[in-house]
Formats: structure tokens, C-alpha cells, sequence
């Protein structure tokens, strides 16, 4: 077996694997919260360089984004570049499937949280365009029966202007 060295120091590195108890922390996917166990990781002991041997990377972006999409608190600004990503959308086209612009995106994403409605519209754009379709007409039906709660039961024009009654 050929020894593995530090692409930083040039030392050997030593290997174990990750485990529920000892996870390891993925903070290069951009999301705080995820912790994978399971994997090799190679561990430089002289410099503490951390070198994660992550396979099937697509397959793990989409469960991760499976996973935030439908978790019940409402997404960080980090989840929602995370899971429009990982379904493959650029930020021009989730913004317009959306109906913000892209500068709003852009601020939410990097600053903040959605509204509700726009968080519940991009976690069923994402579930659809991951094949999730029993998982999106959920959040798609949830948020339809929240819109109708607060949608006005008829429009009046009053002085040229319409209101809802």
C-alpha cells in the first residue's frame, strides 16, 4: 500500500473513519449543520491538515438537499444556495422561477432568511426538479391551502381602485 502524504506539509498522513460519534464535519458544502460518518479521512498530524475521501458526491448533495427541503424550521440563507445547486439551477433561473430578482436572491442567500412563501416555493421547485413529486405536492398543497386562508374571497372596485373583501 502506497503511503499517503500531506498535499500541505509533506508528511504522512495518518487514516480513520468517521463515525456518528466522531462525525466529520462538512463545512465545504456551505451548509453549518452537516455531519457525515462513514467515510475515510486522512489526518495530517503535523500540520492538522483534514483530508475527507467523500464518494458518490452527487448522490450525497442530493440527499442533503432532500433533506433541507423538508425539514420543518424554515431554510438559512446557506440551505437555499445549497439546495438550488444541488438541483442544478443557476441563480438567474431559480430567482425568475421564483418571481424575485436575481439581486434579491443573491442578498437572501448570502444574508437571511425567505419569506415563507418563497421558502416553500423553492423547496417544491427543488423537490420537483429532484423527481420528488409525492414530497413536492405536499409542500406545494401546504402552501396553496395557506394562500387560500388569506386570499380575499372576492375583489371590489371602489374609486377606481380594487380591494379585497
Amino acid at each position: 500500500m502506497m503511503t499517503r502524504r500531506c498535499t500541505d506539509c509533506g508528511e504522512e498522513l495518518s487514516r480513520r473513519r468517521a463515525t456518528r460519534r466522531n462525525p466529520y464535519h462538512f463545512v465545504e458544502c456551505g451548509v453549518r449543520k452537516v455531519r457525515l460518518a462513514g467515510i475515510d479521512i486522512d489526518d495530517c498530524g503535523n500540520c492538522g491538515a483534514v483530508f475527507a475521501r467523500i464518494p458518490q458526491m452527487r448522490l450525497l448533495h442530493r440527499r442533503v438537499a432532500l433533506a433541507l427541503c423538508t425539514k420543518p424550521e424554515g431554510l438559512s440563507g446557506q440551505e437555499i444556495r445549497f439546495i438550488r445547486r444541488a438541483s442544478g439551477y443557476t441563480a438567474l433561473k431559480f430567482a425568475s422561477l421564483l418571481g424575485i430578482t436575481n439581486f434579491h436572491l443573491s442578498r437572501m442567500e448570502r444574508r437571511g432568511r425567505a419569506a415563507a412563501r418563497v421558502d416553500k416555493l423553492a423547496r417544491a421547485i427543488v423537490l420537483e426538479s429532484m423527481n420528488a413529486s409525492r414530497d413536492a405536492r405536499t409542500v406545494l398543497l401546504h402552501e396553496i391551502e395557506n394562500l387560500l386562508w388569506r386570499f380575499p374571497e372576492a375583489f371590489v372596485q371602489r374609486g377606481g381602485k380594487w380591494t379585497g373583501a
